[in-house]
């Protein structure tokens, strides 16, 4: 109902999920300090203090600048489903508060759990509801007319803000399960091509995919569920794994099942 609410009013910050989603990179730095931020969530939620959360949003100006295409899709998933769980936990605690805490118990276990760092796009639900309970606990506005701007939550947070310079060392363990992350999809791509049956082979308009279960490497989209995409001008669904080969422009060539 909430993204119904956001669409409505004409909702600017949608984001690209080809582009910014599936082209989303997992950097071990950009992680590692991300993994940081969450610990820092946690804390603030039950023990706020104002250094701690300029410090939280320190470490954000910093990842903004470093990772700038990674960071813009965070912080828009972060407001287009982050928002909609905001307002569902705020419903769920007029409704019972008991239902309330364990929901939040559970979200501050998931963040910090380094393992929900991948897929990022999940994991961005619920630092983004976080966020914007925590503003709420501490009176720290964050108001804006949906459709009137195009700034994210953080944005309208982090205006007096300054980027620093910030030594923070590699997690090791992030970096192996990137490592480990990239070179699983190698190969499960590279079975599912060495065992399809059939193929289709054109030039088609990538027209639907389910982001949360899409992956992308190199040339490749992974789709676990389903793919529509356009034939000319007719829309075709396949409604079952698949993968399609791309290029740079995200038109397909060859879709393998």
């Amino acid at each position: 109902m909430f993204h119904g609410f956001q669409m409505s009013r004409k909702e600017k910050r949608w984001p690209n999920e080809m582009v910014e989603g599936l082209s989303y990179k997992y950097i071990t730095k950009n992680l590692s300090i991300k993994y940081i931020e969450n610990k820092l969530l946690d804390k603030l939620i039950d023990n706020f203090t104002k250094d701690k959360f300029n410090e939280f949003l320190t470490l954000r100006k910093y990842r903004e600048k470093k990772f700038s295409k990674e960071f813009s899709y965070e912080t828009k998933i972060e407001v287009i489903e982050g928002m909609a769980e905001y307002v569902e936990l705020k419903a769920l605690k007029c409704l019972n508060e008991k239902l309330f805490i364990e929901k939040i118990s559970n979200t501050k276990k998931l963040i910090c759990d380094f393992k929900n760092l991948i897929p990022i796009r999940m994991i961005s639900y619920k630092i983004g509801a976080l966020l914007l309970l925590i503003c709420d606990q501490n009176k720290i506005s964050f108001y804006h007319e949906i459709g009137s701007t195009s700034k994210t939550i953080f944005e309208i947070l982090s205006t007096k803000i300054d980027c620093q310079d910030l030594s923070i060392e590699n997690n090791t363990k992030i970096e192996l399960m990137i490592n480990n992350y990239y070179e699983r999809i190698k190969q499960d791509i590279e079975l599912f091509i060495d065992s399809s049956t059939s193929s289709i082979i054109g030039t088609f308009e990538i027209y639907g995919l389910d982001p949360l279960n899409t992956i992308k490497y190199n040339n490749y989209i992974h789709c676990k569920h389903f793919l529509a995409y356009k034939d000319k001008e007719e829309v075709k669904y396949i409604n079952q794994e698949c993968i399609a080969s791309i290029n740079d422009d995200f038109m397909i060539n060859k879709i393998c099942t």
